[in-house]
């Protein structure tokens, strides 16, 4: 990248480009340094606004990130998406939230999670379970996440209460993915998802030990703690799975550690 910057000095997508490499490398300021060379060489391209305005939400710096957004043309779904994410995080907007996410997942496959999950956060369990049963095979077996069908559904059914048809999923997805993690023991992406079959089956001690592991594995991937704070937003403080030990110790050890209050 900085080849291409020295070669081609007046180039939009070489910054744009080193702006996001930057920003997968936790190094953040100079992420949006890159970023907004790239919108000052082609100020009217809403793809780089919008990349601007998504890395100063993750950092909290919602203001700046609305003034960014706004420059991405407010018809597109770029915009929505943008503004339902600033809403939520900062004032916990779930109802415009789930409303983009569905618009979204419409077009974008990395957003069928965040559709489910936001429909979880309205008890809207019917459409919770609509999402994960349209969920075509391609995405479960190329997502970094570890999801799989009967832990989406096994969940879904738990948080509508009705446990009989939970368990069996949840039994069986435990099965599956601790067998992914005796191979990838590292995992965040399978932890996480151990961590909230654990805390649906009721396994409290195993829910707060792969939780532990889970950010431990953002640790070791070297995320800034600006992404562990907004995974902590989305899988820690929203999410139905840790309603059971939300006043337990360790849960609260979590929060001091690693919640808004660290920054």
């Amino acid at each position: 990248m900085q080849k291409a910057s020295a070669a081609l000095p007046n180039s939009s997508r070489v910054y744009s480009a080193r702006g996001y490499v930057l920003r997968r490398m936790g190094d953040w300021n100079a992420a949006l340094a890159a970023m907004s060379r790239a919108a000052e060489l082609d100020p009217r391209n809403s793809s780089i606004w919008s990349d601007i305005s998504g890395t100063l939400t993750s950092l909290g710096r919602f203001t700046q990130a609305r003034k960014a957004v706004s420059n991405v043309d407010t018809t597109s779904l770029n915009y929505l998406w943008g503004m339902a994410n600033i809403d939520f995080l900062e004032g916990g907007d779930r109802k415009s939230y789930s409303h983009a996410a569905h618009l979204f997942a419409s077009t974008y496959a990395n957003a069928y999670y965040d559709a489910w999950l936001s429909a979880l956060y309205l008890d809207d369990f019917d459409t919770a379970l609509q999402d994960v049963a349209a969920w075509p095979e391609k995405f479960l077996e190329s997502t970094d996440s570890r999801l799989t069908r009967a832990m989406m559904l096994g969940l879904t059914h738990l948080y509508a209460g009705d446990i009989k048809t939970a368990k069996p999923l949840l039994l069986q997805a435990r099965q599956e993915l601790e067998g992914l993690l005796e191979k990838t023991p590292q995992s965040y992406g399978i932890t996480r998802s151990l961590c909230l079959i654990s805390g649906g089956l009721g396994d409290i001690k195993a829910a707060k030990t792969y939780c532990k592991n889970a950010l431990l594995a953002i640790e070791l991937l070297q995320t800034s703690l600006a992404n562990k704070v907004g995974i902590f937003l989305n899988h820690i403080i929203y999410h139905p799975a840790f309603d059971g030990i939300r006043e337990d110790p360790a849960y609260l050890e979590l929060l001091d550690q690693y919640g808004p209050e660290s920054l």
